[in-house]
């Protein structure tokens, strides 16, 4: 049955011995495409008996498999195997007729050679493509261009079709600001992005000012205030909404001290630090530090993410436990671990 099928593949993709990785390796061939591209992607390749065991039937896959998903899936595993080795078969790939196929392919190309995956990038630009393949056309082209590059990279998002496809591109478009030196470059490029957050669509209108707000330019004043460039982050914080809400609630360094460390929110961690003993932040993998504001003596907003927040739960003792975020699709609570 495939339900018992999945369940067992869960179970053994948690274990270490060498029956549980027999059991994936069967899991990759199960005769059910979806069965193939769930196995892979609850492999732990960071386990090297796993991804060397493995890592022969994934090559079969990607270059055999008659599903274009399973092929797809294939590659985006190995990509993760930084081999030179699979050059060829990421090129070759490139122009599969799945688009799913192409975009990973692309993406795998760029984690082993920068240079052949931006000149696939630059020459597929000319066409229009979309879904997974356009992505990682404009992930490859902000990514690997140079700052050079600016004109044609802010001509490029200013002609992408719609919305929907511009808040695509700029999320990598946030990196490659970061890279920028010229201010009159710089200013122009954050102008796009309020631009963007300014005409974003009714639906789900203030869940994406304040991901605008919040991921894109936060990240970037961050970034152009750790590399000392202060007149360019003082640009984009004059871009940002003043935070609503009790800003002058004070919150002793005890507390503080008592809320830090690292909680699990749904399979990720969350990390919440201390600095210069005055100021918590939310860490999350993969997104840009962000300032808890504090509005009672545990709760806190996140700056400049008006609809989100965090409450810190304690025990009978005073210890902080978990932390509740609440979000405008609802809440969610994170367990303390440490």
């Amino acid at each position: 049955m495939y339900v018992d099928r999945r369940e067992a593949i869960d179970f053994a993709s948690g274990q270490k011995d060498a029956k549980a990785l027999a059991l994936m390796e069967t899991a990759l061939k199960d005769k059910l495409p979806g069965l193939r591209i769930y196995a892979m992607q609850k492999l732990n390749i960071k386990n090297d008996s796993v991804k060397n065991a493995v890592e022969p039937l994934l090559v079969d896959l990607a270059s055999n498999d008659p599903k274009s998903l399973v092929r797809a899936a294939a590659i985006e595993v190995l990509g993760k195997y930084l081999k030179v080795d699979y050059k060829e078969l990421f090129l070759n790939s490139v122009n599969d007729s799945s688009y799913t196929v192409a975009g990973n392919s692309l993406l795998a190309l760029g984690s082993i050679d920068s240079i052949a995956a931006l000149s696939q990038a630059k020459t597929m630009s000319e066409q229009h493509f979309k879904g997974v393949l356009a992505n990682a056309i404009n992930k490859s082209l902000f990514q690997y261009s140079n700052v050079g590059e600016f004109d044609f990279l802010t001509a490029r998002l200013d002609n992408l079709p719609s919305w929907s496809d511009k808040f695509n591109a700029v999320s990598y478009f946030v990196n490659f600001l970061k890279r920028v030196e010229n201010t009159t470059n710089f200013r122009k490029g954050i102008d796009m992005i309020v631009n963007l957050r300014d005409s974003a669509p009714e639906l789900n209108h203030q869940m994406i000012l304040s991901f605008i707000n919040g991921s894109f330019l936060n990240s970037i004043a961050t970034a152009k205030q750790a590399s000392g460039m202060t007149d360019q982050a003082d640009y984009v914080i004059s871009k940002l909404p003043i935070q609503k809400g009790n800003t002058k609630f004070e919150v002793s360094l005890e507390n503080l001290k008592k809320y830090s460390g690292e909680y699990e929110l749904e399979g990720d961690i969350v990390k919440i630090s201390l600095k210069d003993d005055k100021v918590l932040n939310f860490i999350l993998e993969n997104r840009p530090e962000v300032e808890l504001i504090p509005l009672s003596k545990n709760k806190f907003a996140l700056k400049y993410f008006e609809d989100q927040s965090i409450e810190f739960i304690c025990n009978e003792k005073d210890e902080a436990t978990e932390l509740v975020f609440t979000y405008s699709g609802g809440q969610v609570k994170a367990i303390k671990k440490k």
